[in-house]
């Protein structure tokens, strides 16, 4: 059988997110007493129709309270895109009572009644009601949840030719009775028979759980699982594909810019003079450039109107991607360290100043431990060495200045700001920039790939990672210059479809010539389970070479990465360096 690791089913973006204790802990209340009263109804010999009440009471008190949930025709409950039963069917369940066990499902036989009949509901709403928005399907007792994602029955059932004849045959009358035991018995048993071993399932057992003992790690994944981002696809605040407009915004105010339209498309400017604030990175920057005489000492930069701007940006925008490079450090460090407060160094406790944030980069950061200056060997003493370019000198810093030519002076708050006072509403008044742009920064949740966990604060804080800042410098980067970089989800999609069949290609060339389609090279892997079959699949797989001669954000190549690791685990033979 298939069953799918219950956190691998979910979003790999989605499991980065971390939701709030105090939600966590609603849901699992409330799935304790959904359970609690399905025991009673079930000991009490209530019916099927009196237990499914438990579980819309669940549904309702934990993610759907803004989602239609009840029966449809003949299936048991739904649950519907919308508010109203003239919104689509998104979640199709068939309910049991716990005593019924001959017809549920278990995890050596999917092959019950409880399955034949969630596979007539879907072929009634996917054929006849014409629904392409069904997302999941789930076989429940309460005790246990099978939950099947749609995009498998499409794959295992729908695109079965055979089967949609033989039920169209079925629902038309055609067949020597119109009764659904016809269906379960001759139709669904013998077509579920034979994809059981490769239909993919999550299955939850509850029946011993103790829900006092499960560890942050299970909670998170539990309370993932039955979201209705996993369950119905809802989008949520911390995609790592897209851009944090709020983020991104709220930087560019500090910076000193803004976004603008100009003939139809948005670029970034420097803002209007009736709104500039000369304590922000930009304008401070261009006023030392100006008012010290810097610009006639600048060679790199062309001599015209616009000098003053574009040296001040690329000075600001040297010293942000330091800033926004260490912040995703610090967040390393304090994970590996176990939130140790000797490497939280982002703050203006630590960094009292443009003359202590030089210090860092130059004295610190770029220079070996065994290198730096006796006065510093103390305070750095957590700071590691980075052997980057990020913090050797940049040209410009040489013509003109470095950043503790800066004054640390008050910058008005953004008037959308992330930031909250003690009464939780937005900061209002001015703060020193440099103050200002740690708070903003420890407002967000910069943690690295494989942090999960569950926030323990009042409200979870948004979460900005390497592919969220890489969106945003490729706008401020990008427009500034009118270029435009390909959005990650066409990538992601390009490689999907070209990285697939170049696999499906290998594997036919060098293992059987019968596979096709990547369904039949799915098929295929999970013939072997050897470590040498998946030492030798991998080999395959790795044989592929891949050329993005002009990289540019390096998207594409981060892009195909990605996809070869999914395709590997697709074709179960995601396996480390010993093909473990």
């Amino acid at each position: 059988m298939n069953k799918t690791n219950t956190r691998k089913a979910l979003n790999p973006a989605y499991r980065k997110h971390k939701p709030l204790r105090k939600d966590v802990n609603t849901f699992v209340e409330e799935l304790k007493k959904c359970l609690q009263e399905v025991k009673i109804s079930d000991d009490n010999g209530e019916s099927e129709e009196h237990i499914k009440s438990h579980f819309i009471q669940f549904f309702n008190n934990t993610f759907y309270a803004e989602n239609y949930i009840n029966t449809k025709d003949r299936i048991d409950l739904a649950i519907y895109t919308g508010k109203t039963a003239k919104s689509d069917v998104s979640v199709i369940i068939e309910a049991k009572k716990p005593s019924n066990k001959a017809e549920f499902l278990t995890e050596t036989n999917l092959n019950r009644k409880a399955l034949q009949e969630l596979l007539l509901y879907y072929l009634r709403e996917r054929v006849d009601n014409q629904n392409n928005n069904i997302k999941h399907l789930i076989a429940t007792n309460g005790y246990e949840w099978f939950l099947f994602k749609a995009e498998d029955f499409y794959n295992y059932f729908y695109k079965n030719k055979a089967l949609l004849k033989e039920y169209k045959a079925f629902r038309d009358g055609l067949k020597d009775t119109s009764k659904n035991e016809l269906f379960y018995n001759e139709i669904a048993k013998k077509y579920i028979e034979e994809v059981q071993q490769t239909l993919p399932f999550v299955h939850l057992d509850f029946t011993k759980t103790n829900f006092n003992k499960l560890s942050d790690t299970h909670l998170n994944t539990l309370y993932k699982i039955f979201s209705n981002v996993h369950l119905l696809g809802h989008s949520f605040g911390n995609d790592s594909n897209q851009l944090n407009k709020t983020f991104y915004n709220e930087l560019l105010h500090i910076i000193g810019l803004e976004e603008v339209k100009d003939k139809g498309k948005k670029v970034i400017s420097r803002k209007a003079e009736k709104d500039r604030d000369y304590a922000s990175l930009l304008e401070s920057t261009i006023f030392h450039l100006e008012d010290r005489d810097y610009l006639h000492k600048i060679k790199s930069i062309d001599n015209n109107n616009e000098k003053a701007f574009n040296a001040g940006l690329e000075l600001c925008l040297t010293w942000v991607n330091r800033i926004l490079f260490l912040k995703l450090l610090e967040s390393q460090l304090l994970a590996y360290h176990k939130n140790n407060s000797v490497y939280k160094f982002l703050n203006s406790k630590f960094i009292n100043g443009y003359d202590d944030l030089n210090d860092l980069f130059f004295s610190a950061l770029a220079k070996k431990e065994e290198d730096r200056h006796p006065r510093f060997k103390d305070k750095y003493q957590h700071i590691p060495y980075l052997n980057s370019s990020l913090f050797e000198r940049s040209i410009l810093e040489d013509e003109a200045f470095e950043i503790s030519a800066l004054n640390n002076d008050e910058i008005e708050i953004y008037n959308s700001t992330v930031l909250k006072d003690a009464n939780g509403k937005k900061q209002k008044g001015k703060l020193k920039t440099l103050d200002y742009l740690f708070l903003f920064l420890d407002a967000y949740d910069f943690a690295t790939d494989g942090n999960e966990g569950i926030e323990d604060a009042q409200e979870t804080k948004s979460l900005i990672n390497a592919s969220v800042l890489g969106l945003i410098f490729e706008k401020i980067n990008g427009y500034k210059e009118g270029s435009f970089y390909t959005p990650a989800y066409i990538t992601m999609y390009m490689c999907k479809e070209t990285l697939r069949r170049a696999v499906v290609q290998k594997f036919k060339e060098q293992e059987n010539d019968q596979i096709e389609t990547f369904e039949d090279l799915q098929s295929y892997c999970q013939r072997y389970f050897k470590i040498d079959d998946i030492k030798r699949f991998n080999t395959i797989v790795n044989s592929l070479r891949i050329c993005d001669p002009a990289v540019g954000s390096g998207h594409f190549l981060v892009s195909a990465l990605n996809e070869l690791i999914v395709i590997k685990n697709q074709l179960g033979i995601l396996a480390d360096a010993k093909g473990v």
